[in-house]
């Protein structure tokens, strides 16, 4: 069901846009007017532009207390899509309050917190300061529009707090993504190592070689940790062999 257009689900779709096996998972990501938009740009169908501002009508109703995404930055959207088809003063005041929500909901180190409380009529509400974030559900901010929503909110008002959160929050996805493909080259290299070491002829590939051609090449933090990565095997190693002739001599 891609949108309830009346009754106590309007402004609601059910998750993955059918009714599958009575799935009773309705939610505002589904309806999301962002992408909505473009079809309305592209034909000016009238019923396009309807639905459009009967889900926001919908959504303006509630006060919540919810995660920072995708539910709220979905209204977000939504009230932002709505400026932009009426040109409406008073809808640029509630983007300004919820901009001011979120540039206040992205922690100085860069995380959301997971939830706000806010009043989509007006705009006005807090971040949720529990001490909780939103880590590890991020794919709900990125993937269903809430940062589009976000970062284009941002620029259309200037604001430069909203500005400076996203800031914060993409250096640190970009400092977590470099993490973790330090730690898969890690893990890639032990890997090769333990699968082709010395078994291959001409493509012998110890730890030991990998450490040195890492370094060759002026990576010394990936030397570093493959170093250590040997130092823990071989000590691994030693010890179950230790053990083995403790036992064998009993």
């Amino acid at each position: 069901m891609d949108t309830y257009h009346r009754g106590n689900f309007r402004g609601n779709g059910t998750r993955h846009n059918v009714n599958h096996w009575g799935c009773n998972d309705k939610e505002w990501r589904v309806v999301m007017p962002l992408a909505r938009r473009l079809h309305y740009y592209l034909t000016a169908d009238p019923w396009t532009r309807e639905v459009i501002l009967n889900t926001v009508s919908a959504w303006q109703t509630y006060e919540r207390t919810a995660s920072s995404a995708p539910s709220i930055t979905s209204a977000l959207s939504g009230i932002l899509v709505k400026h932009e088809l009426t040109n409406d003063p008073a809808d640029e005041a509630v983007l300004r309050r919820m901009a001011d929500l979120y540039a206040r909901a992205v922690r100085p180190d860069g995380h959301f917190v997971k939830s706000v409380h806010v009043n989509l009529a007006t705009g006005e509400g807090d971040p949720v300061e529990d001490g909780q974030t939103m880590d590890g559900r991020y794919f709900f901010l990125n993937l269903f529009g809430g940062q589009h929503a976000l970062v284009e909110l941002a620029e259309l008002l200037d604001h430069r707090p909203l500005i400076e959160a996203a800031a914060r929050f993409a250096d640190r996805c970009i400092a977590e993504e470099a993490a973790a493909n330090a730690y898969g080259r890690i893990i890639s290299e032990v890997g090769v190592s333990m699968m082709l070491g010395g078994n291959i002829k001409w493509h012998t590939r110890t730890i030991t070689t990998a450490i040195s051609l890492e370094t060759g090449k002026g990576e010394f933090a990936l030397g570093i940790a493959l170093g250590l990565v040997l130092l823990i095997l071989a000590f691994a190693v030693n010890s179950v062999l230790s053990l083995a002739r403790q036992r064998a001599t009993i």
